[in-house]
């Protein structure tokens, strides 16, 4: 990679042309690399989506439940509760949809790709909770437990791989090629 640096540099050279060779990390590109960018839409649009079915179990809470008054405690912390978790799972997507980076190595896309399935998952299994766990008496809730624990593992998965470093792979960042840091 190095000798074909200087090749490229020498030959913009020799032709006259103003050639700079700023030092970037290299980057493979490969096809895991279209997929990422499909991820990235994924939990963009789910995000957004999210936000719609909070919006819409806003409504049903008003329309059906009277914005929840008069109604038990128990229930209304249930479908208040997963309203809100809704929402934040919602935002999570979103957040990893506009600012979610691809890693470049690629031992880890496969651990960051089941990483963006489990916090994809999160709306899903949340709004199942919002319909089906808020009138449950028992205030048992494995849908929400699960969606907050496979959110966790996510994030946390996530937070680590953005703090992998790229693979050396000889390029201009590689200590030994004389173009590092021209």
């Amino acid at each position: 990679m190095c000798d074909s640096l200087r090749r490229m540099k020498h030959d913009c050279a020799a032709f006259g042309r103003l050639c700079q060779v700023k030092a970037i990390p290299f980057v493979e590109r490969g096809p895991i690399e279209y997929p990422m960018k499909q991820l990235r839409n994924l939990h963009f649009y789910l995000g957004v989506l999210g936000l719609g079915a909070f919006l819409l179990t806003g409504l049903y809470m008003h329309a059906l439940y009277n914005h929840l008054r008069g109604m038990p405690d128990g229930p209304r912390l249930l479908y208040r509760t997963a309203h809100i978790y809704l929402l934040w799972s919602s935002l999570l997507n979103l957040v990893l949809g506009c600012y979610g980076e691809p890693v470049q190595r690629p031992g880890y896309r496969l651990v960051q790709v089941l990483a963006s399935a489990a916090v994809a998952a999160g709306p899903f299994l949340l709004c199942g909770s919002f319909f089906m766990e808020s009138t449950n008496p028992g205030f048992v809730r494995p849908l929400a437990r699960l969606a907050i624990y496979l959110a966790l593992a996510g994030v946390v998965v996530h937070g680590l791989c953005a703090r992998v470093k790229p693979a050396s792979a000889g390029g201009v960042n590689d200590p030994h090629c004389k173009l590092a840091g021209q």
